[in-house]
């Protein structure tokens, strides 16, 4: 009789280090997802507040500068300097329109790769369950 209960005690505490492993294993896979997630929260944040804010501002630039154009036209004024200046926020537009794709091509990634780790959700979720 004290040799069965030396070999549960053994079992019990044989399971309850592999109970601790697993739960481990599952903290790092729940911590991996949520630093993957934060990471495309992060990466929509500064897009939103970057790239699409300079657009937008030289996209406002450029209609401003065109107003001014048509009213100097109008009046009968000379407005190459003005034109100047249209050119070059048209250059930046267009600069920041190769930024956004690439940005957007980020974006793409990190998706891809959230897609991918959400697998493992599957496998966390299993388990907790079991």
């Amino acid at each position: 009789m004290r040799g069965m209960s030396a070999q549960f005690s053994n079992i019990s505490e044989r399971m309850g280090r592999q109970k601790i492993e697993e739960d481990k294993g599952i903290s790092e896979n729940i911590a991996l997802l949520l630093d993957i997630l934060q990471g495309v929260k992060d990466l929509v944040d500064r897009r939103e507040k970057g790239v699409n804010k300079e657009h937008q501002q030289a996209f406002n630039k450029v209609q401003q500068l065109k107003k001014q154009k048509g009213s100097m036209a109008a009046s009968g004024q000379n407005a190459g300097e003005v034109q100047v200046k249209i050119e070059q926020q048209e250059s930046l537009i267009n600069n920041i329109g190769l930024r956004n794709n690439f940005s957007v091509l980020c974006l793409h990634w990190e998706m891809k790769q959230v897609y991918t780790y959400l697998s493992h959700f599957g496998v966390i979720w299993n388990a907790f369950v079991s």
